[in-house]
């Protein structure tokens, strides 16, 4: 039978592992450098964040293309995957106990609306159509309340020690060990990032979740951080900490990790959850809990890798945002272009006489050049441009046209 209770680990094995848990940090964060740097580019393009263009006046304008079919992709497979509510009817055995079963029973179905499974069950859909992949992790969350053993009689809700959890993991709240793992069954570990307050982590310490020496630890290595150095202090900064440690967010990281313990002769999936400020770029790594890993659905583990383009042997596929970047940006340059044409030949540069300022030959609409009258001619407004801000706003009407039809929702 499995230890619900933290593994007991010496000092120096628990240093060992520990700087073993840091290298496979390190090596995988490493690895997908290149990754993350692909998803920040494909979000950049599905949120419509724009590079700067070189001149003020320049039309910058993200058409949203991405954004609608990606998200209208995403609303459809959410409806095929998550649409059904599922159909729960509890019975009891003894007909004494039929109120405990309707209490169960509604207590199912209060907890299906309560995690917000669909709602959840979208945002990992649409990520893994912008990012490649991402993760649902099902878990249960303690009560604090003590476990009651099993009798004749039915366990009231109201006695439950654990309640149902749904969570999505983002591509960059993921860490898998190794990151080149095909699958789960090839990985070492897999963990999702966690952000946890200092209450928090008092709250686990008190149940028995949490090493009580590592709650020093981290607890140390915030003071060593917040603390003014003594050249702060010469500048008249406070010499307390800037801020409340009860104000503060840690960066945990839960998941399994397989591990063969000093003394075994095969690996054990063990449940983790360590302290690990990745954010801060730092791989220092504190356990702060490792107790045996109790699958909640056969042999698999709590992550649920959601992919919508698969790629062969990879955990991470392909982005949707990359398959339609090229038209994306291609309907914005010539929605721009077409606008900047119609400013410049609207607001043209106007010409006069040779001041003492000197010649200012600034290109913009406008804009007054300083040039000699007998040696150009005057630039303004003509037939040219009126040729050209028609042909302009025919290509916007037809960029708006073809926004409209590969946007629309069948």
């Amino acid at each position: 039978m499995p230890d619900y209770k933290n593994l007991r680990l010496d000092e120096e094995i628990r240093t060992d592992f520990e700087q073993e848990l840091q290298i496979a940090f390190n090596n995988s964060w490493m690895a997908s450098s290149g990754f993350r740097d692909d998803v920040q580019a494909y979000r950049d393009i599905f949120f419509g964040r724009l590079p700067e263009k070189p001149k003020a006046w320049m039309s910058n304008i993200d058409m949203r293309l991405c954004k609608y079919m990606v998200s209208n992709s995403a609303v459809k497979l959410t409806n095929a995957v998550f649409g059904t509510d599922p159909l729960v009817e509890v019975q009891a055995d003894n007909p004494q106990f039929d109120d405990a079963a309707a209490d169960e029973q509604n207590y199912i179905h209060l907890w299906h609306e309560r995690i917000r499974t669909r709602s959840k069950g979208y945002m990992a859909v649409l990520y893994a159509l912008i990012d490649g992949n991402s993760w649902l992790c099902q878990s249960a969350k303690t009560t604090g309340k003590p476990v009651v053993a099993a009798g004749v009689e039915p366990i009231t809700i109201a006695d439950l020690d654990v309640i149902p959890s749904t969570e999505y993991v983002l591509s960059d709240d993921q860490m898998l060990l190794p990151f080149e793992a095909h699958n789960f069954k090839q990985a070492r570990g897999a963990f999702r990032r966690k952000w946890l307050r200092w209450n928090d982590i008092k709250k686990l310490v008190k149940s028995g979740g949490i090493y009580p020496d590592a709650l020093e630890r981290v607890e140390a290595q915030w003071q060593t951080k917040n603390t003014p150095k003594t050249d702060q202090m010469a500048q008249g900064i406070d010499s307390e900490t800037p801020n409340k440690i009860w104000d503060a967010r840690f960066e945990c990281w839960e998941g399994i990790y397989r591990w063969v313990k000093p003394g075994d002769d095969e690996e054990t999936d063990y449940l983790m959850l360590l302290y690990v400020p990745v954010a801060e770029g730092s791989m220092n790594t504190i356990v702060l809990q490792c107790r045996e890993y109790v699958p909640l659905y056969g042999e698999q583990w709590f992550f649920t890798p959601i992919i919508c383009d698969p790629t062969a042997n990879s955990m991470h596929g392909n982005s949707m945002v990359y398959d339609i970047a090229g038209f994306h940006e291609w309907m914005n340059a010539t929605f721009n272009q077409a606008s900047d044409l119609n400013t410049i030949s609207i607001f043209s540069p106007r010409t006069v006489g040779l001041t003492a300022k000197g010649k200012n030959l600034k290109y913009g609409p406008g804009e007054i050049w300083d040039v000699n009258a007998a040696d150009v001619s005057v630039v303004g407004p003509g037939p040219s441009a009126s040729a050209g801000v028609g042909s302009s706003m025919t290509m916007i009407e037809y960029v708006r046209n073809m926004a409209a039809r590969v946007s629309r929702q069948d």
